[in-house]
């Protein structure tokens, strides 16, 4: 299960951005997680239940995702829209040509706290 080396690393991203503006407690941390990541969200929020308490400063927060859509175009037939699979084969002809525009992303957007 990789959501837990993931919500690992947003934990040391969270840690260090709380510690460089001198946030004692976190309350929210945002994150982009794309439709076709291959991220399970629930399985991250589970894993950041256990994490978030190794470091004092996240004992309470919690997590804010947003979920862009899967979005590519077909180099091959001009195929322009949204994507529900990761899988690098245009839905329109079934070229290999496909160009993934969004929907992969997994970052950290913000963390709000005091």
């Amino acid at each position: 299960m990789h959501e837990f080396s993931l919500a690992q690393s947003v934990l040391d991203i969270v840690t260090e951005v709380a510690q460089e503006n001198e946030i004692a407690a976190v309350d929210e941390v945002r994150l982009d997680i794309g439709q076709i990541s291959g991220v399970s969200v629930e399985a991250l929020e589970f894993a950041w239940s256990f994490l978030r308490d190794q470091q004092e400063c996240t004992k309470t927060a919690a997590l804010a995702i947003k979920r862009p859509e899967g979005h590519g175009r077909c180099r091959a037939c001009g195929f322009n829209g949204r994507l529900t699979d990761y899988i690098r084969i245009c839905p329109a002809c079934g070229s290999l040509e496909l160009e993934i525009i969004s929907g992969e992303e997994f970052m950290v957007t913000g963390i709000s706290g005091e």
